[in-house]
């Protein structure tokens, strides 16, 4: 069960090695590999402002804007206490690297949403 739907940004990185990409291939590799259905809760919708140059580390990295489901909590009834743990459910599951996670829009489910996103 549901309670809450958010929206949110962030970035996401991909560990290429000493492999030099250009933007197709950059952007060809992050959408095989995130834009889809990632568990029953969280959802990547769209990849921008892809960064097809290696950093130090050797990854390459793309904003993406995410949809999150949350469920209900037991100690809270306020709209930020979810938004709130949909940022760390992002963190938890998608590889951040501890970059920023901006809450762009939330909404309360009425009714409660009783399924997650499918997997296809």
């Amino acid at each position: 069960m549901y309670v809450c739907k958010a929206r949110c940004k962030t970035t996401l990185y991909i560990h290429v090695g000493d492999k030099n990409l250009d933007l197709p291939q950059t952007r060809q590799l992050f959408e095989q590999q995130y834009k889809k259905t990632i568990t029953d809760s969280v959802k990547v919708l769209q990849f921008e402002n892809f960064k097809y140059w290696r950093n130090h580390y050797n990854e390459v990295a793309a904003t993406a804007t995410i949809e999150i489901l949350v469920p209900p909590l037991t100690f809270s009834r306020y709209i930020e206490d979810y938004e709130s743990m949909a940022c760390r459910a992002v963190r938890r599951i998608l590889p951040t690297k501890g970059s920023g996670i901006q809450i762009i829009s939330s909404e309360w489910l009425f009714p409660q949403r009783k399924k997650g996103y499918s997997k296809k």
